[in-house]
């Protein structure tokens, strides 16, 4: 699985002779990064790249992302942000001055996979409280039973849609599509957090904080390769996060890498969340 940066080139040297064999082309450990003499190159390139099995794109911010959309995978952040989630709960704890054993975290989702079970096992050793809301109660009750009997972890499977929610402080949608978690019940004050999609919460009562995505800040080592390629301040730090364990390992290594990725923002509707919303959630 090849993943390829592509950005414009520093200067005007990088002209492409043929469509898919531009002069400014480097290939350095798998990774391969394009630079383009201008734009107008760039849709094409990717169309040639996608033309090949496994091609993973990651394009810069000085390129127009809307060009690109329907061209194969795009990666954008959004695959690493439920494997954030525990560095998301330390970052929201640390902004709303709460300790861990007065939260009650619940999880939405109807996705049965290994990862979601693994994430569910490392939430379930930071906070006091957590919920799994979810169609498939049938599935997760064998989760339950098993936290329960061998780990000694009380967790709640639930799908009642009127009080599943209400108990919430935080609440961690993995997958839900806005029409569906729109039919649950969500407290006046709590944090919403949507992972695979951007929704609006509906609730006219809702006055909580609805986050759709996040900014990291990338680990030293992880920076220091891609300041050695020229690659920093062309790519989005949480783009550039992906391309580095975009399916490559298990989650045991993917949670590995990213013990050391501090979250810097938390993202809203209407742009960076700040301080002072947070802590308005446990006052």
């Amino acid at each position: 699985m090849a993943i390829w940066y592509i950005t414009k080139s520093d200067d005007n040297i990088g002209i492409v002779k043929k469509l898919f064999k531009p002069i400014d082309i480097i290939n350095v450990e798998n990774k391969n990064i394009v630079k383009l003499p201008n734009e107008k190159y760039a849709k094409n390139l990717a169309k040639k790249i996608c033309d090949i099995k496994n091609q993973n794109l990651v394009i810069s911010t000085d390129l127009n992302q809307e060009s690109f959309s329907n061209i194969c995978n795009i990666l954008d952040g959004r695959w690493t942000f439920k494997f954030l989630i525990p560095n998301i709960i330390e970052y929201i704890l640390k902004k709303s001055e709460i300790k861990n054993n007065n939260v009650t975290i619940s999880l939405v989702t109807n996705d049965y996979s290994q990862d979601n079970i693994k994430i569910i096992l490392r939430i379930a050793s930071l906070v006091k409280e957590i919920n799994i809301v979810t169609e498939n109660i049938e599935k997760f009750e064998k989760l339950e039973d098993y936290l329960l009997k061998e780990l000694g972890i009380a967790i709640r499977i639930t799908n009642n849609k009127k009080r599943a929610l209400l108990k919430s402080n935080i609440i961690f949608n993995l997958d839900y599509k806005e029409d569906e978690f729109n039919k649950y019940s969500v407290p006046k004050k709590s944090i919403i957090i949507s992972i695979k999609n951007k929704i609006n919460i509906k609730s006219k009562r809702f006055e909580g904080i609805n986050c759709n995505f996040y900014e990291i800040i990338l680990p030293e080592d992880i920076k220091k390769w891609f300041e050695s390629n020229n690659l920093i301040g062309k790519f989005n730090n949480n783009v550039l996060l992906e391309s580095i364990i975009y399916y490559k390992n298990s989650y045991e290594a993917i949670e590995n890498k990213l013990k050391q990725v501090k979250i810097n923002s938390l993202i809203g509707n209407n742009g960076k969340i700040s301080d002072e919303e947070f802590l308005k959630i446990f006052t």
